[in-house]
């Protein structure tokens, strides 16, 4: 046996020797007592066996249903408003029943527009203007006459 097979075991089957397979407790106790660093990784695994026991035998842990009560007795965050609340809390103030039920879809349904109107003032979107350049036109007809004969 070596020092990794001994650490092997120990994180499979636990610090317990008589679970461990096709291992002589005697032998087992010879390299222990042999070995300084495996006597350390043995008491670090009954340590952590005992803490794991203790765990699994405190109440506190296991009742699921109380832990399930807790988590859904507390009180959440507050949330973040986003932009589009806070632009209509700026717009209409929430002041009653009414202000809510009716002004309030009302503004949000002429936000697009008021943005459309913007942007069509703002913006040409591809629409150029015709130039009134009208001596262009002349000279091309007046070259227009050189270009056929006459009958």
């Amino acid at each position: 046996m070596n020092l990794e097979h001994f650490q092997y075991l120990l994180e499979t089957h636990g610090a317990d020797c008589q679970h461990w397979p096709g291992q002589e407790p005697g032998q087992v106790e010879a390299f222990i007592a042999a070995t300084p660093a495996a006597e350390a990784m043995l008491k670090q695994a009954l340590w952590l066996d005992a803490l794991l026991a203790d765990i699994a035998s405190n109440t506190e842990f296991t009742d699921i249903a109380g832990l399930q009560r807790k988590i859904l007795a507390r009180e959440l965050p507050p949330q973040p408003t986003s932009v589009m609340q806070r632009l209509l809390n700026w717009i209409s103030p929430r002041q009653d029943q009414f202000l809510q039920t009716f002004w309030r879809p009302a503004l949000l349904a002429c936000l697009p527009l008021v943005f459309g109107l913007y942007l069509g003032t703002q913006f040409s979107f591809g629409i150029e203007e015709i130039p009134n350049d009208w001596e262009e036109e002349l000279m091309l007809l007046s070259l227009n006459d050189y270009a056929e004969p006459l009958p």
